[in-house]
């Protein structure tokens, strides 16, 4: 896994797809299913399939949109991509597919958080477990050690993650021992595994199915 300290080497990503499923072509290899979220591939392209300590080289077969051939599979496509002799057990949770190949994958980043002000009348109200969320959500961070959280990357990957550092302003100079709901803070967050992140990356933080915060990267330590 090449570490950076620097989001420079992640401006020339010119493709990514996080996989969210996967089946087994037998004989030929494995298609991955996911949204483009940027840049475009075409067949024949070798890709990178890389997170979760694990990175994997492959070339595009052939690709479909809504099981209609395609040539070519850009950004806000749901495509299946058959990714030629791979073998289901070499994909785990959290991967995505890249060009170029060299993309690199983090564990640890600086985030700015914005915590929501959840609304007592809203739609999730009569919920007990939205209840104890607002019963308990007077201290929402508190530094103690390392706060774990659970973060949504992608709008489906779920990852527990650890606040190592709290802090009440951008540059990271003014420590913070806890937020509240409504605050905007700056944390330096520690992933369990390596994923592709880069500058300005924007995922939410949630307790449940509760989403509790919104956050952007600011700058990938490594």
């Amino acid at each position: 896994m090449k570490m950076s300290n620097s989001t420079t080497k992640q401006s020339n990503i010119s493709f990514l797809m996080p996989i969210q499923d996967r089946i087994n072509v037998r004989g030929r290899g494995v298609v991955v299913f996911g949204t483009v979220l940027s840049g475009a591939i075409d067949m024949g392209q070798e890709v990178a399939v890389i997170g979760n300590g694990r990175r994997l080289t492959a070339r595009v077969d052939t690709m479909e949109l809504f099981r209609r051939p395609i040539t070519r599979a850009q950004a806000g496509e749901n495509v299946g991509i058959l990714l030629l002799r791979m073998k289901p057990e070499e994909f785990v949770e959290g991967m995505a597919v890249v060009v170029p190949s060299n993309t690199s994958s983090y564990k640890t980043f600086k985030a700015t958080i914005t915590l929501l002000q959840q609304d007592k009348d809203d739609e999730y109200s009569e919920d007990p477990e939205y209840a104890e969320y607002l019963e308990n959500s007077v201290h929402l961070f508190v530094l103690k050690g390392r706060t774990q959280i659970e973060l949504l990357l992608w709008n489906f990957h779920r990852v527990r993650a650890s606040i190592s550092q709290l802090f009440a302003s951008p540059d990271h100079t003014t420590p913070l021992e806890q937020a509240v709901l409504g605050d905007t803070v700056y944390a330096t967050i520690d992933l369990p595994t390596d994923v592709v992140l880069y500058d300005k990356f924007e995922f939410v933080i949630v307790a449940g199915h509760l989403k509790i915060a919104t956050a952007v990267v600011t700058e990938i330590i490594g």
